[in-house]
């Protein structure tokens, strides 16, 4: 039987990609700002713009959304997988 692919990691790939670009973004903001001496603003509509204007509560949704479908990801593995598990050994030794 096929097993289906777990449509929660594909959101975690996804939003884990996004979450890397914001962070490497708000990084080099930081860094621009800091050079600048809090001199002019960034070019509006630039990447590092929108950063700087909502990039605090972009991190923010982008963890809580990580966070969600790492425990749903993992609370519907065995339902994705067709609860083929590890195999269990029920031998003991005595």
């Amino acid at each position: 039987m096929r097993q289906l692919r777990n449509p929660f990691y594909v959101l975690l790939m996804i939003t884990g990609v996004i979450f890397t670009i914001t962070m490497c973004a708000y990084m080099v903001m930081t860094l621009q700002l800091g050079q600048r001496g809090g001199g002019p603003e960034p070019a509006e509509g630039s990447l590092v713009d929108i950063v700087h204007r909502h990039g605090l509560t972009m991190i923010v949704v982008e963890i809580v959304i990580l966070a969600i479908c790492t425990v749903a990801a993992i609370a519907t593995d065995e339902y994705w997988t067709g609860g083929e598990g590890p195999a269990e050994d029920t031998n003991e030794n005595t």
